[in-house]
């Protein structure tokens, strides 16, 4: 589901937040602290976050002097990390833990709460549907047209070019194989993650009454 209003734009940057195990900026030293030690990959959320939303709701005139500025950040941000990641292509809940290459095709479709780790690619010109709770580990690609189901976990230095990949699966290897069910990454992870998915969960009933 697309950024279409401003409680949407507050829920995603929240939940990426969350998911991520930031808190908020409240404070008078916090926000100090933010200014001499900037948090770029938070930055670059926040950013995508905001030119999702001001790309997808038809800007007027003032706005669309806004997106430029916001383009020219997030260029500037893209080409800091390494990342190379287009709009409206991530649900709520990205979570990208390090700096380092990550580059994502446009034609890409992938839901709530996935990770990205360094070294990683979703490639190639076919059209992707990627569940839930998708796991992409450090040196994977996922290449080719594909449809992925939800809590799929891709192991580190895997090459996946297969055409489906049913839920709550383990792929691993070059060419990649499903080796196992797995339990989604915010289970396996630790009980941290799963308490955030939850908040993140309690602010969406709370947002969307």
């Amino acid at each position: 589901m697309p950024i279409k209003d401003r409680t949407d734009l507050t829920f995603y940057i929240e939940a990426d937040r969350i998911i991520s195990g930031r808190s908020k900026t409240t404070s008078l030293q916090s926000k100090i602290y933010k200014i001499l030690f900037p948090d770029y990959i938070e930055q670059f959320m926040v950013t995508l976050r905001k030119l999702e939303y001001y790309k997808n709701c038809k800007p007027n005139v003032k706005d669309k002097f806004v997106y430029i500025l916001l383009k020219k950040r997030f260029n500037n941000l893209s080409l800091k990390l390494g990342f190379s990641i287009p709009l409206n292509c991530f649900g709520p809940g990205l979570f990208i833990p390090h700096w380092g290459t990550i580059v994502v095709n446009q034609n890409c479709s992938v839901g709530r709460y996935a990770v990205l780790h360094t070294s990683t690619c979703i490639a190639g010109s076919g059209e992707k549907k990627i569940g839930d709770g998708f796991y992409l580990s450090s040196g994977s690609i996922l290449t080719g047209e594909c449809i992925v189901g939800d809590n799929v976990t891709v192991g580190a230095g895997s090459y996946v070019n297969l055409s489906c990949v049913n839920s709550f699966s383990l792929v691993v290897g070059a060419p990649a194989q499903i080796k196992k069910e797995r339990k989604p990454w915010y289970v396996v992870d630790g009980e941290s993650y799963l308490k955030r998915i939850n908040i993140i969960e309690e602010l969406e009933s709370s947002l969307y009454v």
